[in-house]
């Protein structure tokens, strides 16, 4: 893990977060397929509102199947639900409600408790009891009777202990080397890593460099400090904080911000480039691409939303399926989310650019609704036919309809799109 992972998963060992609960498992399966897993003495799960069910256990990379969380959701809401972003997580807010458990673990118990009743961070350790453990596995577990204790359950205690415990004069000490990265010194690079950079690679017990869509969120909060805050106001929306995850958002909001200050569209940005970008202190059009960032992002206190936040309820209303309507065209949760995100933001751009139209939103649905249908079989290339399509709505008139038909022709001359049969075709 990067060192931004690891302090969140050292965060999320003392206390929940809305999204996230980490699990340690008391009787946990040691044996891998994978050997260089098999020196694991604790096994952690995490249960988080997108995988509310955990990781495979074998391989913890991979999905739950479909059909065992299926099974879990029948069985805990007595009810079948369809999709996972109905279900609860274990956390104090949703007392009293069905809530998920990690379902490959054995005998989970949330971690967080479990710290509680050693002490936490007093520094005053105490063994618990088991049976102030009971009471901490979930319910559907303990349906069969009594559970007794587990020969894993003292060694999980004497690893606790020697974590928090301060107590004695014989207190363990730990810490991390770290050399430290002054770029006061030296004339800075733009092609040189940040100091963030530096410092989570260093922090990483196998010096690796980190890349990807992580990094840029890292980035971009080493450089705005309310970057996660505004984040998490989207990801903790009921409504919309399913679309995306934050890294994603922080991607998205940088296409559109990269198209209002007029720079050139790119749909998969390296960390390079939006080092760069953000470090960019160049102004177009009296807006640089950070600034853009903020003003997208940072929430209005009248209506406690961003405008970035408005764009994507509005695309999500527009979208999805409307169950409490007859005969609603919308598209399906699980439909929509099986769709190439980088098919969205020819539609985000289009919302946000007519934002203050309402009416004209609602009017162009079909016209929207038929551009990610045919996304989902008829486009071949996600990265070019977000650009080509983001091209065809800078150039047409703001006050132009969605353009789905231009944008299907323009792929189809360019060999981006099959060529579907009309009526006409079908009659011959």
């Amino acid at each position: 893990m990067d060192g931004q992972q690891r302090t969140r998963a050292i965060l999320l060992g003392f206390n929940h977060s809305e999204n996230a609960r980490l699990w340690i498992d008391l009787k946990p399966t040691l044996s891998f397929d994978n050997i260089e897993h098999n020196d694991r003495h604790f096994l952690f799960r995490v249960t988080t509102t997108h995988q509310p069910w955990g990781m495979k256990c074998s391989k913890p990379e991979d999905k739950i199947s479909e059909e065992k969380k299926h099974k879990a959701r029948g069985k805990l809401y007595q009810k079948s639900l369809r999709y996972d972003y109905q279900v609860k997580i274990n956390i104090p807010a949703h007392h009293g409600e069905p809530v998920s458990w990690p379902i490959e673990a054995n005998i989970p118990i949330p971690f967080d408790d479990l710290v509680k009743l050693c002490g936490g961070y007093t520094g005053f350790f105490r063994e618990p009891q088991w049976n102030e453990v009971i009471p901490l596995i979930p319910n559907d577990l303990r349906q069969d009777g009594w559970i007794n204790e587990t020969e894993h359950f003292s060694e999980i205690i004497m690893a606790l202990k020697r974590i928090l415990d301060s107590s004695s004069e014989n207190e363990y000490q730990r810490s991390v080397a770290l050399l430290i990265h002054n770029g006061d010194f030296y004339k800075k690079n733009e092609n040189a890593q940040d100091a963030i950079e530096v410092l989570f690679r260093r922090i990483n017990s196998k010096g690796t460099i980190l890349n990807g869509e992580e990094m840029q969120y890292s980035l971009l909060k080493a450089t705005w400090d309310r970057a996660y805050d505004m984040v998490y106001n989207i990801i903790s929306d009921d409504k919309i904080g399913y679309l995306f995850s934050s890294t994603g958002i922080v991607l998205s909001a940088a296409r559109l911000a990269r198209y209002n200050i007029n720079e050139h569209d790119d749909s998969s940005p390296n960390v390079t480039k939006f080092r760069k970008w953000i470090g960019d202190k160049k102004q177009s059009e009296g807006k640089s691409f950070l600034d853009e960032m903020k003003h997208l992002l940072e929430t209005n206190p009248e209506s406690n939303k961003s405008i970035y936040h408005s764009t994507i309820e509005e695309f999500c209303n527009l979208i999805v399926f409307n169950e409490n309507t007859v005969d609603d065209i919308g598209i399906p949760k699980k439909l929509l989310l099986s769709i190439n995100s980088k098919y969205y933001h020819p539609v985000i751009i289009w919302i946000y650019l007519n934002r203050n139209n309402h009416l004209k939103i609602k009017n162009n649905r079909l016209s929207i609704l038929r551009y990610l249908m045919f996304s989902l079989i008829g486009f071949d290339d996600a990265d070019k036919v977000s650009r080509k399509a983001n091209h065809i709505i800078r150039n047409n008139n703001h006050g132009d309809d969605f353009p789905d038909r231009i944008i299907y022709q323009q792929c189809v001359k360019e060999q981006l799109a099959i060529i579907f049969p009309s009526i006409s075709d079908f009659k011959k």
